[in-house]
């Protein structure tokens, strides 16, 4: 019976005639090579001849023989091809009837949640068949939107990215979906970012505090002086006081300065 070899994998003949001059080797009866020892790799499957004549001054010896080259399973994998960070891809493998990963995982499907950009390769294999054949897919990790955001005048403004969501306290507020928000209350407040790419990222939490008075007070409220020195006396009027159970002043910073 014919000698089985896989498409393109290499195929080794030898001669092994003593007292030999020339060689000449031939492929379904083309002259490939003149050497003792033949390496060659056919890509043409199916059934093909190998032939060798050996050549000295007294006689020409021909032998031959049959190798079979049967082609390899063709393996193709599909998947997620990009992720954020923290993420999982599930690939799916198909052309064969059994398969192995690089990753020591066995099965048409496995899940990765890879940390940066990796290649991940299948070999299948078919159960008549003696060759087997491989397939590579990569998946890549998006960046995360840098986040962040600055507060002035009880405004605060996010970095840049494609959407928004604003929290106080870790609760997320209602509404609050653009890049600015005026707050009107004290909090520990975030914004969570959805860049460009759909990857999402949370700010830091930070404590701001809501400058401005009540607006029934607006009209008849009075504050001098301003700008206030050190041990300057400063005067409110114009609202009852007594009415007041509670008063902070703060810099524009944010930072309590009275309480």
């Amino acid at each position: 019976s014919a000698t089985e070899v896989c498409e393109g994998q290499e195929i080794v003949f030898q001669n092994a005639s003593e007292y030999v001059e020339t060689y000449e080797w031939r492929i379904d009866d083309q002259l490939i090579g003149g050497e003792d020892m033949l390496s060659h790799i056919v890509d043409l499957t199916g059934v093909h001849s190998i032939s060798l004549t050996t050549i000295n001054p007294f006689c020409d010896v021909e032998q031959s023989a049959e190798f079979n080259v049967i082609a390899s399973p063709v393996i193709e994998v599909s998947g997620t091809a990009e992720i954020c960070p923290g993420e999982e891809a599930v690939l799916f493998a198909s052309g064969a009837e059994t398969y192995t990963w690089n990753t020591g995982a066995e099965g048409e499907t496995i899940t990765v949640s890879p940390s940066q950009t990796t290649t991940y390769t299948v070999t299948g294999m078919v159960a008549s068949n003696v060759c087997d054949g491989d397939a590579s897919f990569v998946v890549s990790i998006l960046e995360l939107p840098i986040v962040g955001f600055a507060s002035s005048d009880n405004i605060l403004t996010s970095s840049s990215a494609a959407s928004y969501q604003w929290f106080n306290n870790g609760i997320l507020i209602e509404g609050a979906t653009n890049q600015t928000l005026e707050i009107t209350e004290d909090g520990n407040y975030s914004v969570e970012a959805t860049g460009d790419n759909g990857c999402v990222a949370m700010s830091d939490e930070v404590f701001v505090a809501y400058v401005g008075i009540n607006e029934q007070w607006k009209e008849n409220l009075s504050i001098y002086p301003i700008p206030v020195s050190k041990n300057d006396v400063l005067n409110i009027a114009g609202v009852n006081l007594a009415a007041i159970t509670y008063i902070r002043i703060t810099d524009r910073a944010g930072k309590v300065v009275f309480e």
